[in-house]
């Protein structure tokens, strides 16, 4: 089996063919170049207005980096065309597989960000033979394309807390969502601080678990502060201070082992 088949059955690209692999050195030891070419009679697509449009001509190639092989760095090796463009003038044509500019493509941007969850950044670089920087634009573009296209229909739970980072007491304060079929991150807050909440009514909270402490009320944001301010549907009166137990929502906070505390 060639590596053009397994490259055309793991990450084809439409409109374009995989040609010639060849072992080259960059400076980094060997690495694979693969040469991709636009496919016979296919028309380049305009970076401006994503119409198709002839091509002008051809910029030098350059080279993508892609997903490692057996931890052998991997090169897609293509000549950008230019396109002449009715609308936009002569532009450069927009690929699939790569993002603007930059060096990387889509797939090994998502490989990176993916490993950025398991390892540190500068760890996933220096295992990937890569700069920590790209790392850090790979995971900003995973995040930045999740956020445009999340929804956040059917959110009846939620848990709140806060974490330190850095040196000192520097906190972060996170909003999940926790509903049985789905726990993810919705919502990061610098610090713990009154500033950092705005009001937001969401009437379907019916479920909040919190941390709250027998020391709650000496911290810098009061827990009923966040609920308030974050979730304007949830009324937070405390019942007896020295427990620390609000009523939430009309129905009693159950208190849960451990420390966390639930309403159901």
């Amino acid at each position: 089996m060639q590596l053009k088949t397994v490259l055309n059955r793991v990450h084809p690209v439409k409109g374009f063919v995989y040609g010639t692999v060849r072992f080259s050195d960059l400076g980094i030891g060997d690495v694979l170049e693969v040469k991709l070419r636009p496919r016979t009679g296919s028309r380049a697509w305009c970076s401006g207005c994503g119409r198709r449009g002839p091509t002008y001509d051809h910029l030098p190639e350059r080279l993508f980096a892609f997903v490692p092989l057996w931890a052998i760095p991997v090169y897609l090796w293509y000549a950008m065309r230019r396109v002449d463009c009715p609308q936009c003038g002569v532009t450069v044509e927009m690929v699939p597989w790569a993002i603007g500019k930059r060096p990387l493509t889509r797939a090994y941007a998502v490989f990176l960000a993916r490993w950025a969850r398991r390892l540190s950044w500068r760890e996933v670089a220096e295992v990937f033979q890569t700069s920590w920087e790209s790392v850090y634009r790979s995971v900003k573009w995973v995040v930045d394309y999740g956020l445009q296209r999340r929804d956040l229909s059917g959110i009846t739970a939620i848990g709140i807390d806060e974490v330190q980072f850095r040196k000192g007491h520097r906190y972060l304060t996170l909003v999940y969502q926790i509903d049985s079929g789905c726990r993810r991150l919705l919502w990061i807050g610098k610090d713990r601080t009154e500033k950092i909440c705005v009001p937001t009514p969401c009437p379907r909270i019916t479920v909040c678990c919190l941390d709250c402490s027998r020391q709650q009320q000496h911290r810098k944001m009061p827990i009923e502060h966040v609920l308030n301010r974050v979730f304007c549907a949830a009324e937070l009166v405390f019942a007896d201070r020295s427990s620390c137990l609000p009523t939430l929502l009309g129905r009693r906070v159950a208190k849960g082992l451990g420390g966390p505390e639930w309403a159901e």
